[in-house]
């Protein structure tokens, strides 16, 4: 199933991140690229969960442990800052 809603629970919650106020409040913050979660997972590092889009496939996410969900390439932009968003975003826990 793909999220394309931007009232679903976890955009809601990635969207929070965007500000500092919603990092220090919820303990987490947003992680972007494959290459940087990856980093972060190998670091021992909470994944809550990846976001990715549908035509996202990356190997290097594929084996790892953490939950997966996808969501829409528009969706996905709207959570990002980045002028090309690279496809893939995690929600971590900060340590």
């Amino acid at each position: 199933m793909v999220i394309s809603s931007p009232s679903n629970e976890l955009v809601k919650r990635a969207r929070a991140l965007r500000t500092r106020k919603g990092r220090e409040r919820t303990g987490m913050f947003v992680v972007e690229g494959s290459r940087a979660i990856a980093t972060v997972v190998a670091a021992g590092a909470a994944v809550d969960v990846v976001l990715t889009v549908p035509d996202f496939d990356e190997p290097r996410l594929a084996r790892l442990p953490v939950r997966r969900e996808t969501i829409t390439a528009e969706l996905l932009a709207t959570l990002t800052d980045e002028v090309s968003p690279p496809g893939c975003l995690a929600l971590v826990a900060s340590p």
